[in-house]
């Protein structure tokens, strides 16, 4: 039986903070242990940066982790109830050179992974309108989100001009 799930993004509106709090401790203290799935084996093993640790459930709590996604089980009638199915979380700890993003499941098993560099801002474009927002929220988000983007793609236009005009240069 397929659950019902609200899709939560943190950066476009998390549950207030008291429930996200509730909701995070109890999905941690629910989980049975760090275990991975077929899709997930190859997905660690498959990554294009090499093999992706699997992490154990104290690494995945670490408090400078990021809690980027959470998945909220709704009922019959499509009411949140404060539980966590999923998550998505980012681990800055485990690698020098590479953060690791994992989902996890409630029954402790982790779906996907894959590895990020360091310094890599995910940024939400068409997929943010896949995500939970209240509607009395969702044009300032999704005005502010478009604009952070604005901004990133000038900062890319410009350090690819600079990098084509420095090979510019060592090709005369």
């Amino acid at each position: 039986m397929k659950k019902n799930l609200r899709r939560y993004h943190h950066k476009i509106y998390f549950p207030e903070n008291d429930k996200l709090l509730l909701m995070v401790a109890e999905f941690f203290q629910q989980l049975p242990k760090v275990d991975v799935t077929h899709h997930g084996i190859e997905q660690l093993f498959e990554d294009k940066r090499g093999l992706i640790p699997l992490p154990s459930k104290k690494e995945l709590m670490q408090p400078e982790n990021t809690l980027v996604e959470i998945y909220e089980i709704l009922d019959a009638q499509g009411n949140p109830t404060g539980k966590m199915q999923k998550a998505l979380i980012r681990v800055y700890n485990l690698n020098e050179k590479y953060d690791y993003a994992y989902v996890i499941a409630r029954e402790g098993f982790i779906i996907s992974g894959w590895a990020l560099d360091k310094g890599d801002e995910h940024r939400l474009t068409k997929s943010m309108y896949n995500y939970y927002c209240p509607e009395e929220l969702k044009n300032d988000i999704y005005v502010k989100l478009q604009e952070e983007q604005k901004a990133y793609k000038k900062v890319e236009k410009d350090r690819y001009r600079k990098i084509a005009k420095e090979k510019r240069k060592v090709e005369k």
